[in-house]
């Protein structure tokens, strides 16, 4: 699952450098052409060669960050790298594979299911898990956690994510009156057991559905009662969907 992850961020990374790339060659050439300079007069002060930097120009070359800083500082202009945080990252740990997988093997015919679902507009992000009941246009924007760290910002990312789904041709499924709500997975251990307690009316605001109504829902045995949190009891090398909240855990109840 790793390598296949890899593999796909790396042609994202590929496709968006294309692109950031032909932006680069246009604002440059935009620039030359704007001071009345020929190619062949910037290449030599950024001490590039003639063929490569035409080439930079088109688009169609990778030029080092060197480079690139090198053509800015001699046309006189300022090349800036940013890091821009989006909703959180794509590296997954060890325990949400079999959380996922936990809660697949009980998912009932009617729902269909896409795993690692990329949205765009109007954030970019990726989904965990999205489900989606052909018969109601329902869409369910899932989000697996094994440990809670920033609960906000948690909630507030799968909001977001959940809101750029009908973006997606995966979002296109729902039609124009489909509705998206957000699934919340945690693992049971005493830590999230415990934010749970701590920040109960929190979650219920963002997550009002009862679990075992969720859960039921997920299994084909009722109705789709909107946004929820569920549960995931991970034991060894097994995970397995809980019927309900943990014991001593009133959210969901």
């Amino acid at each position: 699952m790793v390598t296949h992850r890899r593999s796909r961020l790396r042609i994202e990374a590929a496709r968006r450098a294309e692109g950031i790339g032909r932006s680069a060659g246009e604002s440059f050439r935009q620039a030359r052409e704007d001071a009345g300079l020929p190619q062949r007069r910037v290449a030599d002060v950024a001490g590039l060669s003639h063929s490569h930097y035409a080439e930079v120009e088109a688009g169609t070359a990778q030029p080092s960050l060197e480079a690139l800083l090198a053509i800015s500082l001699a046309l006189g202009g300022e090349l800036s790298v940013r890091f821009h945080p989006g909703t959180g990252p794509r590296i997954r740990d060890r325990h949400q594979a079999a959380m996922v997988e936990a809660v697949l093997r009980g998912l009932d015919a009617r729902w269909s299911h896409f795993v690692e679902v990329p949205v765009y507009r109007p954030v970019g992000g990726v989904i965990d898990l999205v489900l989606a009941e052909r018969s109601t246009n329902q869409l369910v924007a899932a989000e697996f956690q094994s440990q809670v760290r920033r609960l906000e910002q948690q909630i507030r990312w799968a909001r977001v994510k959940a809101d750029s789904l009908p973006s997606t041709a995966i979002g296109a499924l729902a039609g124009s009156d489909g509705a998206v709500d957000r699934l919340l997975v945690l693992r049971s251990t005493r830590e999230n057991r415990s934010i749970a307690d701590q920040f109960e009316q929190t979650l219920a605001s963002a997550y009002p559905a009862r679990t075992r109504e969720v859960v039921a829902a997920l299994r084909g045995e009722g109705r789709w009662p909107g946004s929820g949190v569920v549960w995931v009891l991970r034991e060894g090398n097994r995970a397995h969907l809980m019927d309900g909240p943990p014991r001593g855990v009133r959210l969901g109840r």
